[in-house]
């Protein structure tokens, strides 16, 4: 299962707003707000990596309010067989 952590940056005052918003995408299995350098994080998960960073693209960034992003790329690595190449690139 591949994950996809957002960092995301919102408008002054439209925190719980784009959380909430956030929260109802299909493949968002985690919202919080948060203190930092960013105001939300947003957990995505699913089999298909592309599918997430499309996700990512299409529906959070047009997320009325968003202001900025960082996407943090956890792929699902199979390191079990020190062989093969531990991340294959398509």
């Amino acid at each position: 299962m591949n994950k996809i952590y957002v960092l995301i940056n919102c408008k002054t005052g439209t925190v719980e707003e784009v959380r909430d918003a956030i929260a109802k995408i299909e493949g968002v299995s985690e919202v919080s707000s948060v203190t930092g350098r960013c105001d939300i994080i947003a957990r995505l998960e699913g089999p298909n990596l592309n599918k997430l960073l499309v996700t990512v693209a299409r529906e959070i960034h047009k997320v009325k309010g968003v202001e900025k992003t960082e996407t943090l790329v956890a792929p699902d690595l199979d390191i079990s067989d020190e062989s093969q190449p531990v991340l294959k690139v398509i």
